[in-house]
Parts: structure tokens; sequence; C-alpha cells
């Protein structure tokens, strides 16, 4: 079962996304954090990593971008999603983090599920070579 650590600043888009992949049966919520902040705190407290971060982009406290690229430095292969409303593109990333996938919302549960399908076979075809 993959396990997502889930980041949302709207306790209701956590709740949302968290309901959306229980449903699925095949994800395991690592954790939820509502900044970017705790993001990071939690991700380095998990004993077994998340196999994607679900990243709001616009955020209180650290937003995502900065707590990804902290995240990243601590784990140079943590996979990450930025779910986001902002108009943020790969070129606007630091080098580090240009590779991430980038959800925009508004999204259907369809996209939704299909984007971190497609993050997480990324990460197995990645972790094969």
């Amino acid at each position: 079962m993959d396990r997502l650590l889930i980041v949302d600043d709207n306790i209701e888009l956590l709740c949302l996304y968290k309901k959306m992949l229980s449903v699925q049966g095949k994800y395991d919520i690592a954790g939820m954090a509502g900044n970017g902040r705790d993001a990071v705190i939690k991700y380095k407290k998990l004993k077994k990593k998340p196999d994607l971060v679900l990243m709001d982009v616009n955020m209180p406290e650290l937003d995502g971008i900065s707590a990804a690229r902290e995240i990243r430095r601590y784990d140079r292969g943590a996979k990450i999603i930025f779910v986001t409303a902002e108009q943020v593109y790969n070129s606007d990333m630091p080098p580090e983090l240009s590779g991430a996938s980038i959800l925009r919302k508004p999204f259907s549960r369809a996209e939704f599920i299909g984007a971190i399908k497609q993050a997480l076979k990324k990460r197995l075809d990645d972790d094969k070579n």
C-alpha cells in the first residue's frame, strides 16, 4: 500500500483528499499537515517515509515550494505533487524541484487519482534506474 503525506492549509480539502484516497483502498495516509512548516516536521519524524507528498503551494508559515525544498534537502528521493490553484509551472521551480508534478485546482476525482498513480509509477520507474 502506497503511503502519502497530504499538505494543505484548507482543512476541508485535507479531509476531501483523505476521503478520496481512502475510498480507493490502495493508499495509506502517512500524515496530514496544515502548513509547510508542519509538513517538514512530520516528514522528518516519519519512520517510514511516504511514497508521495501532496503539497499545496500557497500556505501560511512556510509555502509549499519552500517546504518541498526542505524535504528534498532531507530526502533527495522524495516524490512531490504540487496541488495548487496558482499559476505555477515547472520552469518556475528551483532546479531541485523541476521534476515535480503539478495538479491544478479545480480538478476531478479522476484527475486527482490519475495524477497520483502517474507520480507513483514515475517513482517506481526512477527506482529501477
